[in-house]
């Protein structure tokens, strides 16, 4: 109990600082901060998309898609999917997300911007709904510390992939300093590293469930959950996926590019750490 409150003492104090919270990314959130937009966070996803590419050391990898079959792993509400169509001119993008009211969104955010080559479909990334050597590239940004199962997903990946098809992914390791992923209450880097998954998400409730708590945009959080391996207690959303058991997932694909290495990210220019991973698909 004293740690909880150690630990909510430190988020709400955090509140009068740099580090305060972002708030949520629900309509209803980005609506309290003012944004009016139907589509909200597929405008935010779009206009951050080239992002992604910049983080890999290759000039001109974005236009790697230009006439390709892509399909976007864990596609949010559709922003970057569609501007793998639109800006880089990938011949179809196919996204996928676990939640159908995303697809939903993703799909009118397409029809909206007349774009007709982009699909949508529900998958919880664990079996991907698509044939064998269905797709020459494949993106995840930010998605595989959520997936339950990496090491599944990645095997699916592998799958979906031509011979000579590549993946590219990249994704903030468990332990990394801003990968708890609290964003929406607090920046403050390394809690998860500090303290008990358990104590952290029982100082987070304490503040979502007060009378301040709805200004964060966010429901009151569950329990923390065993990570995929079954090793550590993870933080709700996360898997607790690693650099090293990541990079232990690889043996079937052809590494051209691994990568770990710190980025600036965020409105406040923070130190993050991610995983960098483009790899070419064996020959069958």
């Amino acid at each position: 109990m004293l740690f909880e409150k150690v630990a909510e003492a430190i988020i709400r104090l955090s509140q009068k600082t740099s580090f305060r919270g972002v708030g949520g990314y629900s309509h209803a959130a980005l609506s309290r901060q003012g944004v009016t937009s139907a589509f909200p966070q597929a405008e935010r996803e779009a206009s951050q998309f080239d992002a992604f590419f910049r983080l890999f050391e290759t000039p001109g990898l974005a236009n790697d898609f230009a006439g390709k079959m892509v399909l976007d792993l864990g596609s949010g509400y559709g922003g970057k999917t569609v501007e793998y169509v639109r800006t880089c001119r990938a011949r179809e993008a196919h996204g996928i997300e676990p939640f159908e009211n995303m697809v939903t969104f993703s799909e009118a955010y397409a029809r909206k911007v007349g774009v007709t080559n982009c699909h949508f479909r529900i998958c919880a990334h664990t079996e991907i709904p698509y044939d064998d050597c269905f797709f020459d590239a494949v993106v995840s940004h930010d998605v595989l510390e959520h997936v339950a199962d990496p090491r599944a997903t990645t095997g699916e990946i592998h799958r979906v992939l031509k011979p000579g098809g590549r993946a590219y992914i990249v994704f903030p390791p468990y332990h990394g300093l801003f990968s708890h992923h609290l964003d929406y209450i607090t920046t403050i880097p390394g809690l998860h590293l500090l303290f008990p998954p358990e104590t952290l998400i029982a100082a987070v409730n304490a503040i979502l469930s007060s009378s301040q708590g709805e200004r964060f945009g966010t429901f009151v959080q569950p329990a923390p959950r065993w990570s995929h391996n079954g090793k550590r207690k993870c933080l709700p959303s996360l898997n607790g996926l690693t650099g090293t058991e990541f990079r232990d997932m690889l043996g079937r694909f052809n590494v051209l590019y691994l990568s770990q290495k710190p980025h600036l990210s965020g409105r406040r220019k923070r130190l993050a750490w991610a995983w960098l991973f483009l790899a070419f698909k064996t020959a069958a």
